[in-house]
């Protein structure tokens, strides 16, 4: 058995269709939507349980609330006393603290313990668009903003000034959830080293070069108006988090990621023009 807890989430539901997809011998795959119901559930049926999987909800964090670093801590914690692998997934489109789970403080942590999970991976994930997106999360992708947008109004408008596709906006590491999935199934089939990781697609992009490509995949002209000037768009990407993908390329993890206009492409044209919003 499967569990993912966070399942209707983002990344949970994905996750869920990939594993149904490739079943491992026929086993179940097991939603929790509820966090809390996990811990009564698994002192019954640990011997059942195969990997435990938790893809955390997209969500603005106003103020410091330790609830997401002690349940991950607890999460871990009863993994290691079951024996059971873990997998926690989570965003962090900001270096400031838009979640209150501190990847590093944690990894820290889990040196101090007695006891530890056969497996566990971390996964810090940045700026992730594609399909079930916005359907049940707080806050929604760049991507599917501007597209509403587009749809709506026909045109975006954004900070900075006017200039080439590279150059004007926030710069932000775009990565399709299709990627994200695969590689979170590749750790769940090869079992590299225990450790906190980053997931992205290698490449920095402009928002004007996002929302371009935005326009191509609804073969529109390109209307896109500035606000502001350059001075708030280089002050806003010092705060945005890029991944690092080194240590997932030292591990052995070599498939390439979605480009911007390939992932959105596919997003846009095979899932939200068709009216399906999911996988």
């Amino acid at each position: 058995m499967i569990v993912i807890i966070g399942a209707d989430g983002f990344i949970g539901k994905c996750v869920a269709a990939k594993l149904r997809e490739m079943p491992w011998e026929g086993k179940l795959v097991m939603p929790f939507h509820d966090r809390e119901s996990f811990f009564d559930f698994l002192p019954s049926h640990y011997q059942e349980v195969d990997w435990i999987i938790y893809c955390d909800k997209r969500e603005k964090v106003e103020k410091h609330n330790p609830f997401r670093m002690e349940y991950v801590q607890q999460l871990w914690s009863v993994a290691a006393s079951y024996s059971v692998p873990l997998v926690y997934a989570f965003f962090q489109p900001d270096k400031d603290v838009y979640t209150d789970f501190h990847p590093e403080i944690f990894a820290t942590w889990t040196m101090k313990q007695y006891r530890k999970p056969p497996y566990w991976y971390i996964f810090r994930l940045g700026e992730v668009y594609g399909p079930n997106d916005g359907e049940a999360s707080e806050e929604m992708s760049h991507v599917l903003q501007w597209y509403r947008t587009i749809v709506e109004t026909g045109r975006v408008e954004l900070k900075g000034k006017q200039g080439g596709y590279e150059d004007s906006g926030v710069c932000r590491d775009y990565v399709y959830v299709k990627d994200v999935v695969r590689v979170l199934y590749w750790f769940m089939t090869h079992q590299p080293a225990s450790d906190v990781y980053d997931i992205g697609s290698g490449f920095a992009r402009t928002d004007m070069a996002v929302v371009h490509a935005i326009f191509q995949a609804l073969r529109r002209e390109s209307r896109i108006e500035f606000r502001g000037d350059e001075y708030e768009s280089t002050s806003s990407a010092d705060s945005v988090f890029l991944p690092n993908l080194s240590k997932l390329r030292r591990i052995g993890y070599k498939k390439d990621f979605m480009t911007v206009e390939k992932g959105v492409k596919s997003y846009v044209q095979r899932y939200l023009q068709s009216g399906n919003h999911y996988v």
